[in-house]
């Protein structure tokens, strides 16, 4: 019997950034709707392009509309007024546009000021397949008319067998000249030699999106919200499903759109494997299986064998372009019985490290097996901050020796590393460097300390064309005490600063400033209400800010806290990691804190603990104009829950993070407490969590 597993990729060292957060404000997006079909000869030029488009260009978002096959979406080629494939609309143009023009479409339609910007969220019941979406928009500038919210549905790695979902190429075989890749395929591509893309599987809300979603006047800096509803068909892979979001004009043009994460958190997709393994061989006949595996986001996989019979190879994987890496199995049994076969298809494994010293600095990444240097010697130097970009183009910034001892940004160009700016982003000692990069806008964000200005924190920021201070001075005028930490939110633009506040010697205080576009904003003074140090931040996928650090209130154990809706509070117990620790570092999964300790408990070894419940932020998406809240609260044996239109899944979780209750609610539910312990419950409807206590 052939198993065959696939596995999802991590592209940093120690920290697996997810996010579920998708734009700045008023950045523009553009959408390009394209016409195409397994019966469409011409139309592997049209895919080769729309993955083009949307591999180099993170602001261009593409939906592709079938029509003859499987993945038809008749209804959708009808209102985008479609004749022939391949065709594409910008931004509802109607432009019906050739392939050769999708390019230019594009860069036209980003040049392009937007009213607002868009976001989306989502969240998936894997008990009913509902999937929650809500669009939302915020205003730059006034606006009045009909302009209405809309979305659509779509899926990455969509496959299927032979004959349905074979694909006609009119490039097989070279006869038309390159594409991609395609021209070295047949004629007729069969299915399991490929998936598709960007599928369009649902409108929400109609094509001309929701009647009255958005106000018919707005002023600038208004948000107008809609939440959408669907039940999604077994068949589809809700791990590779998207929601597009978009803001459509009085006129029928997109003024602006934007693109969700997956279903499942991440906005990075799992290689699917198209091919069916035989497994059924024959004493001393050869058998050979090709292993055929694509994936929506990286065109590089590899394929690993964990378990093989000893008669049985598995070969070096190929790969075609963006198409699909093929890799075959091979080899003659010599007896009778059953084989286990465990094959990994990875869309890339790839730690980074950055390290440096009077020496010099280098960056090394781990692949094939070994670890190899990336370039040469940056610069000498210490104190290092490092980020990758949406391209995995690597950023450090140092405490350069070469640079007077101030603060420089080196980036790799694939070629070779450069001072980002010509020049340092300080004019002084910079010292503790923290480094962001915005995935979306590319901007890189350094937070510094002023070591000769009394340890005064700075954030700079490189927007591609200059350096320049945040807020045009330091964050604050008090001094920091080693340990900083930034991130941010690229739904809002928001940048989040922490760090541990010097009060006298050897005692510090944690402060959180955030700064909107402006000014810095002190949102946290001494939040931990004790000495700290080792301080690290993180935005999780809800846009709640995660913090960890060393509690010397809690006699040098880790502590975690969230900032969520103005307020500061533990996550779990105080001082939860039980003994001494150092060198915490925090990240998210799924809305899941996750901290990584040096523990002293186990002789300085590594220990990783999460927490179980999720903390995110309280939306009110479940229902905008009611609050999602259970009563009466304090809890005696029983409560309900108000805000709820319709049946819903709901968990509760103790105040140590240990799921104690789950089940499905309703607006006339009664869920019964009466085992549970006097103490702290969280409530999780969703994305929304509520404090309740229990007091018999």
């Amino acid at each position: 019997m052939l198993y065959v597993v696939d596995m999802k990729k991590l592209t940093t060292l120690l920290i697996l950034l997810l996010a579920v957060v998708f734009t700045n404000a008023q950045t523009k997006h553009a959408l390009l709707e394209e016409h195409t079909g397994g019966w469409c000869q011409w139309c592997t030029g049209g895919t080769h392009y729309a993955d083009s488009l949307t591999r180099t260009n993170p602001l261009a978002i593409t939906v592709a509309i079938h029509s003859g096959d499987p993945m038809a979406y008749g209804a959708y080629i009808t209102s985008a007024g479609f004749i022939a494939a391949p065709q594409a609309n910008v931004d509802r143009g109607n432009q019906q546009a050739a392939v050769a023009s999708w390019f230019g479409l594009v860069n036209t339609a980003l040049a392009a000021t937007p009213k607002s910007d868009v976001f989306v969220s989502t969240t998936f019941n894997p008990t009913t397949r509902v999937l929650t979406a809500r669009v939302k928009a915020t205003f730059a500038s006034a606006a009045s008319g009909n302009y209405r919210l809309g979305g659509i549905i779509v899926e990455d790695g969509v496959h299927g067998p032979s004959p349905q979902y074979d694909q006609l190429n009119k490039y097989g075989s070279g006869q038309n000249g390159t594409m991609g890749g395609y021209e070295t395929l047949p004629q007729n591509i069969p299915g399991y030699m490929i998936s598709y893309n960007h599928v369009a599987r649902q409108l929400l809300g109609t094509y001309n999106g929701q009647n009255g979603s958005v106000p018919a006047s707005v002023s600038a800096g208004d948000t107008a919200s809609y939440v959408f509803t669907h039940t999604l068909p077994a068949s589809w892979n809700e791990n590779l499903i998207r929601v597009i979001g978009v803001l459509i004009a009085p006129d029928g043009s997109i003024d602006n759109c934007n693109k969700s994460t997956y279903l499942d958190g991440t906005s990075n997709a799992a290689p699917v494997i198209t091919s069916i393994p035989g497994t059924q061989g024959f004493v001393n006949s050869p058998y050979t299986f090709d292993l055929f595996a694509s994936d929506a986001d990286d065109c590089q996989l590899s394929v690993t064998a964990t378990t093989l019979p000893s008669w049985l190879t598995l070969g070096t994987a190929s790969t075609l372009g963006c198409i699909h890496t093929k890799a075959q199995l091979s080899g003659t049994p010599t007896s009778t019985g059953q084989f286990p076969v465990v094959l990994e298809v990875s869309d890339g494994l790839t730690p980074w490290v950055a390290y440096g010293g009077p020496n010099g600095v280098y960056v090394k990444m781990y692949d094939n097996g070994s670890w190899s240097q990336v370039g040469g010697k940056i610069t000498s130097g210490v104190q290092i901050g490092y980020d990758l970009n949406a391209n995995d183009q690597p950023y450090i910034a140092v405490q350069d020796f070469g640079q007077n001892y101030f603060g420089a940004c080196y980036s790799y160009s694939g070629n070779s590393w450069s001072l980002v700016g010509s020049a340092p982003y300080s004019s002084t000692s910079a010292v503790w460097n923290d480094l962001k990069v915005n995935k979306t806008t590319g901007d890189v964000y350094v937070f510094w300390t002023d070591f000769s200005g009394g340890r005064t924190p700075y954030v700079s920021q490189w927007n591609g064309t200059t350096w320049s201070v945040l807020g045009g001075g330091s964050i604050s005028s008090d001094g920091v005490w080693y340990d900083q930490s930034l991130d941010i939110n690229e739904a809002t633009g928001d940048v989040y600063a922490t760090y541990a506040r010097s009060v006298t010697s050897g005692v510090s205080a944690i402060d959180a400033y955030k700064f909107n576009g402006t000014s810095w904003t002190n949102i946290g003074s001494d939040v931990s209400n004790g000495s700290v140090e080792g301080v690290t931040t993180t935005m999780d996928s809800a846009g709640v800010l995660l913090v960890s650090f060393i509690d010397y209130g809690s006699n040098g154990a880790i502590s975690a806290m969230s900032y969520t809706a103005g307020s500061w509070s533990f996550i779990g117990p105080k001082g939860f990691s039980g003994g001494t620790g150092s060198f915490p570092v925090i990240t998210s999964y799924q809305t899941k804190p996750y901290v990584l300790y040096r523990d002293a408990s186990v002789s300085n070894m590594a220990t990783v603990k999460y927490y179980g419940a999720p903390v995110v932020s309280v939306d009110d998406f479940l229902n905008q104009s009611k609050a999602v809240f259970p009563f009466p609260n304090p809890v005696n044996n029983y409560f309900h829950v108000s805000g709820l239109s319709q049946e819903v899944a709901a968990k509760i979780y103790s105040s140590t993070g240990a799921e104690v209750w789950h089940g499905s609610v309703n607006s006339e539910s009664k869920i019964n407490t009466s085992t549970f312990a006097n103490g702290l419950y969280i409530l999780v409807i969703d994305n929304v969590q509520v404090k309740f206590m229990v007091q018999h």
